[in-house]
């Protein structure tokens, strides 16, 4: 066999005969320096075109108005392309160049170099499926749907194929006889993957049905989550929290439980209020003629004092709830923040025992949570002082303090006293009543 040897590889092991060693151990020594003479040989050269090759690739693709070609460089598609044609020329090669030793030896060395060509051709599709994703990136649609699960998915697929040929290669496999093998592991294939799987037929869902999107402001009570959707792959929903804190979500959550998505109120019109508020039932009452007169001039009541009354003698409306009611509507649609395009009403709930329930009911302009706090509370703080310019009184419960109602002379005030102070006065004016009680029985004994 000494003779299928190439003529270096005889000189060396020739050298090593010289110098008294044996000629077993000289044909391993040989074919030692002979890796690593190719091995110092494929490094200079990845070298020399990761130096100087790659660096003439990023001044071409600089000038070019395309960006793929940037995404492709910048994921280094063409350093592994070259890694994989090195590979490819070692693995044609390295049996010219240890012909003549161990069958076995070159065998295996062929084999690792087609485990390295199959890691390199993975890297390389990862680079393609990487740049690709950048592309679409790229594009208006990105910012509202994401793709990363489709991408993973691809990568998985990717890997599963590239382990099926590492087997195939490893142990001189027929393709088909290791499919076969395979599927008596689909059960317990199935079971190691059920994320990934759950994953992959979930964001198919969510995509075909538009259910959820990157920025999307999303609620789901069963994960404690309520916040922005930040980013969305194969297994996990990223979502920030309102207080900034994250949680991280299954995917297929978002199909077998129940949550809210507010991308409806954020590109509507405006965000709706409804704010319930209960009147005391025994402060509603019927206007005089002159209550109404004293109001007419208040630019939200013109037209219903026009309308409603009209100089008539028409009790139906004259109520103060009424006339808070229509009141309440024409500040809604007249307010400058508040959208009366859509849906503005005041209405009546269904009573109960804390009172006549009325609603306010409408949109604000403003979506951003602070500014529709804002503009709500001008709406409620305004509610609570018309109502209390009509005599009306909101329900509430009493606490260890409760306010009554004295009147002296012509003014009206109002005294608060602690429970005991009440059941105090109360124990009082029974006495006094008894007292009254005894004296007039005195009177009458007097009289007789």
């Amino acid at each position: 066999m000494a003779d299928d040897k190439i003529w270096i590889i005889k000189e060396v092991n020739n050298y090593f005969v010289k110098e008294g060693i044996s000629p077993e151990v000289s044909d391993w020594l040989t074919v030692i320096a002979a890796i690593l003479a190719v091995a110092i040989t494929v490094y200079i050269i990845d070298l020399i075109l990761n130096t100087f090759v790659i660096k003439i690739l990023h001044k071409a693709t600089a000038k070019t108005r395309t960006k793929w070609d940037d995404y492709l460089l910048a994921h280094d598609f063409f350093k592994r392309s070259s890694r994989l044609v090195i590979t490819i020329v070692l693995i044609e090669t390295i049996g010219y160049l240890l012909q003549g030793h161990s069958s076995t030896l070159i065998k295996s060395i062929t084999i690792a170099m087609q485990l390295c060509a199959v890691i390199f051709i993975v890297m390389m599709i990862f680079s393609i499926i990487d740049s690709l994703y950048d592309v679409y990136k790229t594009l208006p649609r990105s910012k509202e749907k994401s793709i990363k699960s489709y991408i993973q998915t691809l990568k998985v697929v990717t890997y599963a194929v590239a382990t099926v040929i590492v087997f195939v290669i490893l142990f001189n496999l027929k393709i088909t006889s290791f499919l076969t093998g395979i599927a008596a592991f689909a059960a317990v294939l199935t079971l190691v993957f059920k994320d990934t799987l759950l994953g992959f037929i979930a964001s198919i869902q969510l995509s075909a049905q538009d259910m959820v999107r990157l920025g999307d402001w999303i609620e789901l009570p069963a994960s404690n989550a309520n916040g922005i959707v930040m980013d969305m792959n194969l297994t996990t929903v990223k979502v920030q929290n309102w207080d900034n804190t994250f949680s991280f979500i299954p995917i297929y959550y978002l199909t077998s439980n129940p949550y809210i998505n507010w991308r409806g109120m954020e590109r509507g019109g405006g965000r709706r209020f409804a704010r319930i508020f209960y009147i005391d039932f025994t402060t509603i009452a019927t206007l005089s003629i002159e209550d109404i007169e004293a109001l007419k001039d208040n630019k939200y009541l013109a037209q219903y004092y026009t309308d409603m009354v009209g100089g008539e003698d028409n009790e139906e409306f004259r109520t103060n709830v009424s006339l808070l009611r229509r009141y309440m509507t024409a500040y809604l649609i007249g307010h400058s923040d508040l959208n009366s395009s859509l849906t503005t009403m005041v209405r009546y709930r269904d009573m109960g025992d804390k009172g006549l329930p009325i609603q306010l009911y409408g949109f604000t302009n403003s979506k951003i949570w602070v500014e529709y706090e804002d503009k709500l509370g001008e709406v409620i703080e305004h509610m609570i002082c018309a109502a209390g310019e009509l005599g009306i009184r909101m329900f509430q419960r009493t606490g260890s303090y409760t306010a009554q109602t004295i009147k002296k002379g012509n003014e009206t005030v109002t005294d608060t006293k602690s429970s005991d102070e009440i059941e105090t006065d109360t124990k009082n004016s029974d006495e006094i009543d008894t007292d009254i009680k005894n004296g007039e029985k005195t009177d009458t004994n007097t009289d007789n």
